[in-house]
C-alpha cells in the first residue's frame, strides 16, 4: 500500500468518486479535502426531478413501481392544513365531532358555535378531501405528478422505437436474448494510480457470444443532442466513464472478453422527450487518461504529505500564490484598456 493510499485509509475518507474529482476539478484540492471532510455537500432535494425519474425507471422498473407513486391530488396549501389533515387522517372515521376537533388543534381562535365551527371544518375538508382519500396510498413511497408520469411513459416509448437501445431495454424488461447478460446499477469499488475509487455503473452489457462488455450511461438533458457535447465537456463526463472504465476492467469483464468503448444513452426531459445512443470519440477517453493520471499523481502527493490547504506549488515554493486572469476578467481589462 502506497503512503497516500495509507493517509487516505488513516483519514477515513471514502474511495476517490467522480463526484469528489469533480470538486477537484472545480476548485482545486481544498474544496476536494472540504467535500470528503463533509463540509461541501451534493445538493440535494426533497422533490424528485425528471432525470431521478427517468433513471429509476427506466433502469428497473420493478423497484421503480415499489419505490414511487403518481399523485394526483393536490397537496394541502399550509401548515394549518396539514395539520387538520392529519388528525382527519389518524381518525378512525371522519365524523362531525373529528373535523371540528381537527380545526380546533390545527387553527388559532377557532369559532366558538359549534354550528360556525363545522362549516369552517367541513370548508377545509371539502377543499383536502382528494389528498385525504389518496394519502393512505401514498405511505412510504416518493411521489411524482401526472406530467411527469405522460414524460415517462413518451421516453419509454422512444427508447422502446430506436434501433440500438430498444433490444438493450427490452433486456432490462427481462426478455432474454441468447448470450446476452444485463446489469444495471452496479455499485463498485477498486484501485486507480494507487487510491482506491468508487462508482455506481448504470448500465453493463455482456455479450458471450462476441466476448464484449459495454458499458453506458444513462444522461438526462435539456439541450438538443446534438449539443449534449457540451455538457459532456462542463461536466466533466468523460472522467466519469474513464473511473467506470477501471471499475468494469477490474470487478465485471470476464478474462478475455473486450470492453468496448463506452456510450451515453442521452434522454430530452422536455420537448418530444428524444433520445439517442451517443459514442465518446476515443481521443477523448485518452485525453481524458492523460489528465485524471496527472490529477491522481497530485493527489496522491497532497495525501502522502497530507497538506491539502493549498496546491502543491504552494508548498513547494517560496509560498507565492499567483492569480490567473480569468476570461471574463481578461476581457474587461482589455475594455478598459481600449477605451
Amino acid at each position: 500500500m502506497t503512503d497516500a493510499a495509507i493517509a487516505h485509509q488513516d483519514m477515513n475518507h471514502t474511495p476517490v468518486s467522480y463526484s469528489a474529482m469533480k470538486k477537484f476539478r472545480e476548485g482545486g484540492i481544498h474544496n476536494y479535502y472540504r467535500y470528503k471532510e463533509r463540509e461541501l455537500d451534493e445538493v440535494t432535494s426533497d422533490s424528485l426531478d425528471l432525470g431521478t425519474l427517468i433513471d429509476e425507471k427506466l433502469l428497473n422498473e420493478a423497484k421503480f413501481n415499489d419505490k414511487f407513486v403518481i399523485q394526483t391530488s393536490s397537496a394541502p396549501s399550509s401548515s394549518n392544513q396539514i395539520k387538520f389533515c392529519e388528525h382527519v387522517l389518524n381518525a378512525a372515521d371522519v365524523t362531525d365531532d373529528v373535523l371540528m376537533e381537527a380545526y380546533r388543534i390545527s387553527y388559532a381562535n377557532p369559532p366558538k358555535t359549534d354550528k360556525t365551527l363545522l362549516k369552517k371544518a367541513k370548508g377545509v375538508y371539502e377543499a383536502n378531501e382528494a389528498y385525504i382519500e389518496e394519502a393512505p396510498n401514498l405511505v412510504g413511497k416518493k411521489t411524482y405528478s401526472e406530467d411527469g408520469s405522460f414524460a415517462l411513459n413518451q421516453i419509454k416509448m422512444n427508447i422502446m422505437g430506436h434501433k440500438k437501445l430498444g433490444p438493450i431495454f427490452d433486456a432490462i424488461d427481462g426478455n432474454s436474448y441468447d448470450g446476452i447478460e444485463v446489469m444495471t446499477h452496479i455499485k463498485l469499488e477498486g484501485m486507480m494510480h494507487g487510491l482506491p475509487i468508487r462508482g455506481e455503473l448504470d448500465l453493463a452489457i455482456i455479450n458471450h457470444t462476441r466476448k464484449t462488455v459495454s458499458v453506458q450511461d444513462l444522461k438526462s438533458t435539456y439541450v438538443h443532442l446534438p449539443n449534449f457535447k457540451y455538457q459532456v465537456k462542463s461536466n466533466y463526463y468523460v472522467m466519469q466513464q474513464v473511473i467506470y472504465e477501471q471499475l468494469a476492467l477490474q470487478n465485471i469483464v470476464p478474462e478475455g472478453y473486450e470492453l468496448l468503448n463506452p456510450k451515453f444513452i442521452a434522454v430530452k426531459t422536455s420537448g418530444s422527450y428524444d433520445v439517442a445512443s451517443i459514442s465518446i470519440p476515443s481521443i477523448w477517453m485518452e485525453q481524458e487518461k492523460t489528465q485524471l493520471k496527472k490529477d491522481f499523481e497530485l493527489l496522491s502527493w497532497h495525501y502522502a504529505s497530507r497538506k491539502f490547504k493549498y496546491d502543491r506549488e504552494y508548498y513547494e515554493g517560496d509560498g507565492t500564490i499567483e492569480l490567473e486572469f480569468l476570461l471574463e476578467d481578461l476581457d474587461k481589462w482589455k475594455a478598459s484598456v481600449e477605451h
